[in-house]
């Protein structure tokens, strides 16, 4: 007993306890706590204040052999939170400090506002008011890029703190809600885009998680009538071999290389090529793209595109966006007669043969 009269009660926790809880607690403040029993009477080597140690409890020293001081940064640094949440420590210290369980000694040699923290070895019991502060569970909610705890409003009543909570309750609900949206039409845009391509998607998973989760019981443990029928629909397809398959060796020119505009390029004359040929061939699909660029070789080699130095060659947003390619090249047409007299009967049908042929 004490000169009060009253019993010391001792109680010997195992290091892993303590860890446990350093992990496990209900709030911020409890974490803090046990983070700071853990750097100071935690074994095998306690201390009166926080001091740093090592994984096996070792307090380590400096070059004097004297403890190295645990700032309130290495604590938070061991319950893994981020420096976004030094605010929140420092909140969280501060209570602790207020109802009695812990104490800020001297300042630390070199810190410019760092000081010892003690544990109170006899701590008293606190009032209602500030009881109900540490007994307080934190809240958290991640909304957008926003994260919110509930210690950022703590000095609100207790009126004005249930209506903020219900209000960022509803915000948080509308943020999931719509996140949900957003990645439905972006797994839908993904989808329309591998199947322009010829690439089937399995869509097989959803429906697999949806027959499994109607086939568990109700919270009456009996399982609905719906769920018979549809545990008897799946077995015909199970018998029948699926079409998906056999379908790719069906598209096996779709699996021929698409070219890019870097390959058109390559093969257009480059003194025809213009700033608005590379937009015009990136909006082709890929069939058309492979068509184009396939079509270039026998344009190179044709009459009209190597007369008078390339004069009759197009722009290449012209060839494309007019679809040149798939066309076979035009003959080169050159005047019925350098003479002034009239074109005989033969030359006129040639010409007009040729011509004919442009057009078609």
């Amino acid at each position: 007993m004490d000169s009060s009269g009253s019993e010391k009660h001792w109680a010997k926790i195992p290091r892993r306890v303590v860890e446990h809880r350093m992990e496990t607690a209900d709030c911020l403040d409890g974490r803090l706590f046990w983070a700071a029993i853990w750097f100071s009477w935690c074994g095998p080597q306690p201390s009166e204040y926080c001091v740093l140690k090592d994984k096996k409890g070792w307090i380590k020293t400096d070059a004097k052999g004297d403890p190295i001081p645990a700032k309130l940064k290495d604590l938070r640094e061991s319950l893994g939170l981020s420096p976004g949440m030094t605010g929140n420590v420092s909140r969280a210290a501060a209570r602790l400090e207020a109802v009695g369980s812990i104490r800020f000694g001297d300042r630390i040699s070199g810190s410019k506002r760092s000081k010892l923290l003690y544990i109170i070895k006899e701590p008293t019991s606190p009032d209602s008011s500030l009881e109900s502060v540490v007994q307080t569970t934190l809240k958290v909610w991640h909304i957008g890029t926003k994260t919110i705890c509930t210690d950022k409003f703590a000095h609100l009543d207790a009126a004005s703190r249930t209506e903020l909570e219900a209000d960022l309750d509803d915000d948080s609900t509308a943020w999931l809600s719509d996140l949900k949206a957003v990645r439905t039409k972006a797994d839908e845009r993904v989808v329309q885009t591998l199947s322009r391509r010829g690439i089937l998607i399995e869509r097989s998973l959803k429906s697999k998680e949806a027959k499994s989760s109607s086939s568990l019981p109700s919270s009456n443990g009996h399982k609905p009538d719906v769920v018979e029928e549809e545990e008897e629909t799946p077995l015909p397809k199970k018998e029948t071999p699926t079409p998906t398959p056999p379908e790719p060796p069906v598209k096996a020119k779709d699996a021929e290389p698409v070219p890019t505009f870097d390959d058109f390029r390559r093969e257009y004359p480059p003194s025809n090529l213009d700033p608005r040929s590379k937009p015009a061939f990136v909006k082709l699909k890929p069939r058309e793209k492979i068509d184009c660029v396939k079509a270039l070789p026998k344009y190179r080699a044709s009459e009209r595109w190597n007369a008078e130095s390339g004069r009759f060659i197009p722009r290449a947003s012209r060839f494309i966006a007019e679809e040149f390619w798939k066309f076979d090249p035009g003959p080169l047409l050159r005047p019925l007669s350098h003479s002034s007299k009239l074109a005989s009967e033969d030359e006129v049908l040639e010409y007009l043969r040729k011509t004919k042929e442009v057009m078609r």
